[in-house]
């Protein structure tokens, strides 16, 4: 069985009443679980996708296979991180860049 840790950021939020508590938090940690390869990167996507925050798989080698599988699924290259919407709806494992994190506090 194949496993991997993700760390996932808050999500950021510019309401000071309802989401103020999310951005309060901090990080948190989850194990996802595939009887193969294939299937922990399926499971990894659909946490990614479920969580909508900024996630990082902990292990290096695992992040850089899970990243270019998403990238191979969508016919572009692995960015260095996260710097616009449409980077983020792939579900790639990657950081939010400082530029996008600016963007999400004026916009969301």
């Amino acid at each position: 069985m194949d496993k991997a840790t993700i760390k996932f950021m808050p999500v950021i939020y510019k309401d000071e009443h309802l989401h103020q508590a999310s951005q309060g938090i901090g990080a948190t940690e989850c194990r996802v679980f595939g009887n193969t390869e294939q299937q922990l990167f399926e499971n990894i996507k659909e946490k990614i996708w479920a969580m909508s925050s900024e996630a990082v798989i902990l292990d290096e080698a695992t992040a850089k296979r899970y990243n270019q599988w998403i990238a191979d699924s969508w016919k572009t290259s692995v960015p260095q991180c996260i710097n616009n919407m449409g980077q983020r709806d792939m579900r790639f494992a990657l950081p939010y860049s400082e530029t996008f994190k600016r963007w999400l506090r004026k916009n969301n």
